[in-house]
């Protein structure tokens, strides 16, 4: 398991060291680098947050908010 997360774990980093070379050798601004740089470090908390809600909720017992609303 340990290697299993470590793989996961380097593959994280050099992606993410790729996409900061590659914006810093295309995007000469540099608010529009901090810009997409910031954009990119958002998303990826966000997802690192949310990630571990998808084991926790249930599939089963997943109301959408469409459903309570329209059932009244």
């Amino acid at each position: 398991m340990q290697t299993k997360a470590l793989k996961l774990l380097g593959a994280m980093m050099v992606s993410f060291i790729l996409v900061v070379v590659i914006v810093l050798e295309v995007v000469h601004d540099k608010h529009r680098r901090k810009l997409i740089i910031g954009v990119f470090c958002a998303v990826f908390s966000v997802g690192m947050y949310a990630s571990p809600l998808t084991v926790m909720v249930d599939p089963h017992y997943y109301t959408p908010l469409s459903h309570p609303i329209s059932s009244k």
